[in-house]
């Protein structure tokens, strides 16, 4: 087997509409419902919103609120994006402003978010 990379991720939402505008409003993810099904499209990835209540299956196996902590690759400068956000008035971590890290392609810097239900949303860009 040879993995090639992630293809989606599966957030349990408490209000679908809250969850919608802030991937949409605040990251520029474009949303697409089909039936009952909500995804968040963005590059070549894709994220589902599931509520709790919906009995969607397979689910995990303990589905919760906020307890998500994923990271999302961006082009571009990391000041301009921190800018952008600040902008829209996104839920920055408070004081972390733009950090170095280390992700799967190297050396990144990275600034944090949090969504309506308080998963930790990163978006990084890596070093030239």
């Amino acid at each position: 087997m040879k993995l090639k990379g992630m293809d989606h991720i599966v957030l349990v939402v408490s209000d679908l509409q809250a969850a919608i505008e802030f991937y949409r409003d605040i990251l520029d993810m474009r949303a697409e419902q089909r039936g009952v099904n909500t995804a968040l499209l963005f590059g070549d990835c894709k994220i589902h919103l599931h509520e709790m209540q919906t009995g969607a299956r397979p689910v995990a196996a303990v589905p919760a609120y906020g307890s998500q902590d994923f990271c999302v690759r961006a082009e571009g400068s990391i000041q301009e994006i921190y800018k952008e956000l600040q902008k829209k008035k996104a839920p920055l971590e408070p004081e972390m402003g733009i950090v170095k890290r280390i992700g799967a392609l190297g050396e990144m810097q990275s600034v944090y978010l949090r969504d309506p239900d308080g998963n930790l949303v990163e978006i990084c860009v890596y070093s030239a």
